[in-house]
């Protein structure tokens, strides 16, 4: 309950800066920072799944391997089959591939932003 105050602060401050934005006639300039401040949020969520995935991870490799046991169904070693057939994701510079994505298009929302700004004010 207490971050729907700050989601409803955030959302009041965009929609003033974005209307500012477009009262100046930079439709451009809007679009690039509402782009750029969408892929930062989801960037931001993605990571905190991924990081609540990998807490929970060896938790629930452990009882997929217990109930296995248990009940003699191999089948159900479900997150080992998943690790055995999907390799790791490719990395460089120490990014997996799709932050690297989501760091370049936000470069991108963020030059179009200030070549709007600059370039054609």
């Amino acid at each position: 309950m207490a971050l729907l105050p700050v989601v409803t602060l955030w959302l009041a401050i965009l929609g003033a800066g974005y209307s500012a934005v477009l009262q100046a006639k930079l439709y451009s300039l809007g679009g690039a920072i509402g782009a750029a401040v969408g892929l930062v949020a989801a960037d931001r969520e993605a990571a905190r799944v991924r990081a609540s995935a990998g807490l929970a991870a060896d938790a629930v490799a452990e009882l997929e391997a217990r109930l296995a046991d248990a009940t003699g169904v191999q089948a159900l070693r479900l997150y080992q089959r998943e690790r055995e057939s999907n390799p790791p994701s490719r990395r460089f510079l120490g990014l997996d591939l799709g932050r690297w994505v989501v760091h370049v298009s936000l470069a991108t929302c963020l030059a179009g932003a200030i070549y709007t700004w600059v370039g054609l004010a």
